[in-house]
């Protein structure tokens, strides 16, 4: 029973599919056989729509085609020019062989051909992560190498002006992460290199104190002395675990203006603090100094 139910849906398709169909095929459109020194030099549609008649299985078969780009010769144009696109079906065999190309959309593209430039352009990675409760960058993404030699048409390079990299997504991190990222391709533009290197320093963020860290007033007349009480705080800072962990009260600079002082009417003033790269202070004892003297010589 079973054996005679198979047979008999393969009848049926193989009958199915030997009648004649239509069908709308989408095809990525490449511009190829540039004049020497051109690139394409406008946007362009990503992809064209094929409207194609033919028997089942040769429609079925085009599914499978290793190479369904749609090419498009240019020849020696240059400038500003309209490009029929189905003139371009005859180039096409993928989507002409056995069957009928019954129309293109869109049916023309205005092209334009520009003289190839090079440009050094920074790379600007898409980012979307997140991070584990606790965790965060430790220190700025770092993208390596920083920019890439654009190739194509000058006018096309400027209007972007950077070298988009494929979108990076990641959720939940706790890590760091070393990702190759391949640059976005650009109708009209290759970069060298087409990847580059993203480093991520996730690292779990914890506070630390620093005890001691010396007070020095800055701008100090050569006659003149100030002496302040304390002349020291302690500091709260928030950083990387591994970033606190190379730190010490020496990395930290914390500074009066002696104009401050000479100006100061409130009786008290709060130091400036000046924290390493990537670090960010939580709090700082005493908050303000109210008492200071100024000695001359």
């Amino acid at each position: 029973m079973a054996l005679s139910t198979l047979a008999a849906v393969v009848i049926w398709i193989s009958i199915s599919l030997s009648q004649e169909y239509y069908t709308t095929v989408e095809a990525p459109l490449r511009f190829v056989d540039f004049p020497e020194g051109y690139a394409l030099g406008a946007e362009t549609p990503q992809h064209v729509k094929l409207r194609i008649r033919g028997d089942g299985w040769k429609l079925v078969g085009m599914d499978f085609a290793k190479d369904r780009d749609f090419r498009v010769s240019v020849g020696k144009d240059t400038g500003e020019v309209v490009v029929s696109l189905i003139d371009a079906a005859t180039e096409n065999q993928w989507a002409t062989n056995d069957v009928d190309l019954i129309d293109v959309q869109p049916t023309s593209v205005r092209v334009r051909f520009d003289e190839i430039e090079r440009i050094m352009v920074p790379v600007a990675p898409l980012l979307d992560v997140h991070f584990r409760e606790g965790f965060a960058l430790a220190s700025p993404y770092v993208v390596e190498p920083e920019s890439a030699l654009a190739v194509g048409s000058g006018r096309l390079i400027r209007e972007r002006g950077v070298a988009l990299t494929e979108p990076f997504s990641r959720d939940e991190l706790d890590e760091k992460i070393v990702e190759t990222l391949p640059l976005q391709e650009g109708r009209g533009i290759d970069y060298q290199p087409d990847a580059v290197t993203l480093r991520l320093d996730v690292q779990r963020v914890v506070d630390r104190e620093f005890a001691s860290v010396p007070i020095r007033v800055r701008d100090v007349p050569p006659d003149r002395e100030v002496m302040l009480n304390p002349d020291e705080v302690n500091i709260v800072a928030r950083g990387g675990i591994e970033t606190l962990g190379k730190l010490s009260a020496e990395d930290f600079d914390v500074e009066i203006a002696y104009r401050d002082i000479v100006l100061d009417t409130l009786g008290s003033l709060a130091p400036v603090v000046k924290a390493p790269d990537n670090v960010r202070v939580i709090s700082i004892s005493p908050e303000r100094i109210s008492r200071y003297a100024i000695k001359q010589y």
